[in-house]
């Protein structure tokens, strides 16, 4: 997947690939962002992976502006508890 993220950021200027993953499983962090089932990512992963993605983003890009259409109030998508059980219960039942 690593290597198709990379080739598509290669060709076209429109698209960018950030290592995410790798820094998750990285062997440095010796697992400590998975939770104790080595599948789901614990807090500190994630907000660990967004600290680096958006310091590289204002590196990249400066400061951002927020525009009206993505100022709070405005209605998106938001996953339910409900929905990330299922996600879960999913995943388990592919793991027997």
């Amino acid at each position: 997947l690593r290597a198709v993220a990379g080739e598509l950021a290669g060709a076209a200027e429109a698209i960018d690939y950030f290592p995410s993953y790798e820094i998750i499983t990285h062997p440095v962090f010796r697992g400590m962002f998975f939770a104790p089932n080595m599948r789901a990512v614990v807090p500190e992963g994630v907000a660990t992976v967004m600290k680096h993605f958006f310091e590289d983003q204002f590196r990249v890009f400066g400061e951002v502006v927020q525009s009206a259409s993505s100022k709070p109030g405005k209605k998106g998508k938001v996953r339910s508890e409900s929905d990330v059980m299922c996600e879960e219960e999913l995943l388990n039942a592919f793991a027997k």
